[in-house]
């Protein structure tokens, strides 16, 4: 009876060490699948950082290049108000000019009459003032005097 009870240490050994065999796989098994996850979720994340910066450049090469777009848009902007502004300047100084010389021929006008009439024209304070060889502040006067 003393070898049965052996025989039954000995199996029971061999069902423990069977036990603790197949824990340690299984938990070496669990940890290997918690790295896998870990690496598959760090590659995740280091794949929408990547989406994400080229996102950010797509945005940045658009923002650059719709400044560029009203840069040009400016630029434009700029020169046609120069050429429309000296050709009014032209225009303005031409047909004035002329309403100065036939006025003053003609009509004999004051300086003061001069300076109203010009001015229910249009012409600016500083423009009369150049016509007329007067400061601004006495063409400022005179309207002021007459409104």
């Amino acid at each position: 009876m003393a070898k049965y009870y052996v025989f039954a240490i000995f199996v029971f050994m061999l069902c423990l060490l069977l036990i603790f065999a197949v824990k340690l796989l299984l938990t070496g098994k669990e940890k290997d699948d918690k790295n896998e996850k870990l690496l598959r979720l760090y590659r995740q994340i280091e794949d929408m950082l990547d989406s994400f910066e080229e996102y950010v450049e797509e945005i940045k090469r658009e923002f650059a290049d719709e400044k560029e777009r009203i840069m040009r848009y400016m630029e434009e902007m700029k020169i046609s108000e120069k050429k429309s502004s000296s050709k009014e300047t032209l225009q303005t100084e031409a047909v004035p000019a002329q309403n100065i010389n036939k006025a003053a021929d003609k009509e004999k006008l004051s300086k003061n009459e001069m300076v109203k009439k010009l001015y229910g024209e249009g012409m600016e304070i500083n423009d009369i003032a150049k016509k007329l060889n007067m400061t601004t502040s006495e063409i400022k006067l005179i309207i002021d005097l007459n409104s």
